[in-house]
């Protein structure tokens, strides 16, 4: 559950970090440009340019810390504890 968990998490902050960047646009465009190549029988994948955000490593730590504490707190039934604290 704790890789689901990261996975989504990660997904969530490299899409946000594309956002912010503002390369979501390019990146649309180059699976577009895949993934018509692929439906033509053309394989072609464009690498991304150094410049661009989604060429650039991001740690997977964060969304594993953040999982990894979900899960935890899901699991001993304290989630709701949590939220009630926040109020």
């Amino acid at each position: 559950e704790i890789i689901i968990d990261s996975a989504l998490v990660m997904g969530f902050i490299s899409l946000m970090f594309l956002v912010v960047k503002g390369d979501l646009f390019k990146l649309l465009l180059r699976f577009k440009r895949f993934g018509v190549g692929l439906l033509s029988g053309v394989f072609s994948y464009e690498r991304a340019a150094t410049t661009e955000a989604a060429a650039q490593r991001l740690p997977m730590a964060p969304a594993v810390t953040v999982a990894t504490v979900y899960v935890i707190l899901s699991a001993c039934r304290c989630l709701g504890l949590v939220f009630d604290f926040i109020k």
